[in-house]
């Protein structure tokens, strides 16, 4: 944004009186305190190159879905409080780190494509919806996230096809499965820790679609 200064000088002669008038016009530009764009960011009004060692750092939901569904590789991180006002659909190969929280009154992420890695210690919550439902190759949740859906209706995870591991954080569902597995879905679990409210799995386990299922109802 800009704007226009006006500066009128006026010059005096001996015995007091205007003698002349000059009048100067400037243009001034302003920018928002705190605000810097990052030139080496895809993604506009976040910051960050999308690497592992500097990744986007995104504080608004616009920001969090351009850059999910950017063309690229990248790794994408929440350290604040998004609102997700619908479906989040990540393209291949994205990495995202929730330090934050992750909330929505509806469904929150949708995979179709391989390389989904979603990961972190803050929280991801809906109220009415599935917090991720997944159709994609080599899709990963791993950190100590706690990932609750509240809705009645909905499963908190439902893997229908392609490949899910899960090596880390809570699952949880208020009134259905934590995890729903189709007989077409392939899911690892790798528990350091009991997740999902079950205490039978070991570590590194691989177990079928039918004992997830008698498993892991709330």
């Amino acid at each position: 944004d800009s704007f226009t200064v006006y500066q009128t000088i006026t010059v005096l002669d001996a015995d007091g009186d205007v003698s002349e008038e000059i009048t100067n016009t400037f243009t001034v530009s302003i920018q928002p305190v705190g605000y810097i764009p990052d030139a080496n960011c895809p993604i506009e009004g976040a910051t960050g190159s999308g690497t592992e060692a500097d990744p986007i750092i995104v504080d608004t939901f616009t920001e969090l879905m351009a850059a999910l569904e950017y063309s690229e590789k990248l790794y994408i991180q929440v350290d604040g409080y998004i609102e997700c006002l619908e479906t989040l659909k990540p393209s291949a190969e994205k990495t995202l780190t929730v330090n934050g929280t992750l909330h929505s009154e509806n469904h929150i992420f949708e995979v179709w494509y391989s390389g989904f890695v979603l990961q972190g210690n803050g929280k991801i919550t809906t109220e009415q919806g599935y917090c991720l439902s997944n159709t994609g190759s080599d899709t990963i949740i791993a950190g100590n996230l706690e990932i609750h859906s509240v809705g009645v209706g909905y499963h908190t995870i439902t893997s229908s096809a392609g490949k899910l591991t899960i090596s880390g954080g809570t699952i949880s569902n208020s009134f259905h499965r934590s995890l729903n597995v189709s007989n077409d879905a392939t899911v690892i679990l790798k528990l350091a820790a009991c997740i999902l409210n079950v205490t039978a799995l070991k570590a590194m386990t691989s177990v079928s679609t039918a004992v997830l299922q008698a498993c892991v109802r709330r």
